[in-house]
């Protein structure tokens, strides 16, 4: 099938992918020492910039760059593993809105 649109969700804007953003980084909490993230987090969670996330709720300085690119790899690393065990869903309307 050849497809004329392709559309990249990094946020949660479209689909549900909050659940698994928080698998993976709490299959990373020990290896980077920060307290793994309870799902009563999330909604805090999607209104904070990723510098936030690093900064106050993961307590990574941004000065220390070796340890976030050490995460970012870790991070991609683990969802390469997990990402065909999951299925996310888009959120009520968006398959229309995106029809439309």
């Amino acid at each position: 099938m050849k497809y004329s649109t392709i559309l990249f969700d990094f946020d949660g804007t479209l689909a549900e992918n909050g659940f698994f953003f928080l698998e993976v980084l709490n299959a990373l909490s020990n290896e980077f020492g920060f307290k793994p993230i309870g799902t009563e987090e999330i909604p805090e969670l999607r209104h904070m910039s990723a510098r936030e996330i690093l900064t106050q709720r993961l307590g990574i300085p941004l000065w220390n760059i070796f340890k976030i690119g050490r995460l970012d790899r870790a991070q991609k690393r683990v969802w390469s593993e997990k990402a065909p065990q999951i299925e996310i869903h888009l959120f009520p309307g968006v398959p229309d809105l995106i029809k439309d």
